[in-house]
């Protein structure tokens, strides 16, 4: 009961900030609505929508009918980014269906096998640049959706850095 009491008290302050903040900008809002579109919304004083919580409760910031639970039309700035997407301790980040995956490894002429930490549903594309300088140069060969082989024109075995980028789902 207690998190159901702390729940709504968050959520009339919430409203009663956009009220607040909306009055002293000229900005005027509008609660509720009719239908199954039951929303709030905060609009300028041109009648332009700036930010729409729906009866679904997907927000919408410069969008009108956004269509996940957060939907932003424009940029976005922030000093820090957290959540599922993130897996960069595990050397890889997945934004919308694409995925960046790194790692390093080392080869010779003979080659080596790479393992993506994580898979991709098509063979993605796969960049390797060799650690320090070097005359020999590298190839990407055999690319699947969960590795690829990286050949070396030098038979002495070099650390290299990969990148692979492609979608994930």
């Amino acid at each position: 009961m207690k998190n159901i009491s702390k729940t709504v008290l968050f959520i009339t302050f919430t409203i009663c900030f956009f009220f607040v903040i909306a009055m002293a900008q000229n900005i005027i809002n509008k609660l509720g609505g009719t239908g199954e579109n039951n929303e709030f919304q905060v609009t300028d004083s041109t009648g332009d929508v700036k930010f729409v919580v729906q009866g679904d409760g997907k927000v919408g910031i410069g969008t009108t009918s956004p269509t996940e639970k957060l939907e932003v039309s424009g940029t976005i700035k922030s000093n820090a980014l957290s959540g599922s997407w993130d897996n960069s301790s595990n050397n890889y980040i997945r934004i919308g269906n694409f995925q960046i995956c790194w790692g390093s490894s080392s080869c010779n002429w003979d080659g080596d096998q790479i393992d993506f930490p994580a898979s991709f549903v098509v063979p993605p594309n796969v960049v390797a640049t060799f650690t320090e300088y070097s005359s020999a140069t590298l190839s990407v060969i055999n690319t699947i959706t969960n590795g690829a082989t990286v050949k070396s024109t030098s038979s002495e075995i070099r650390t290299f850095n990969w990148q692979a980028m492609g979608r994930w789902q």
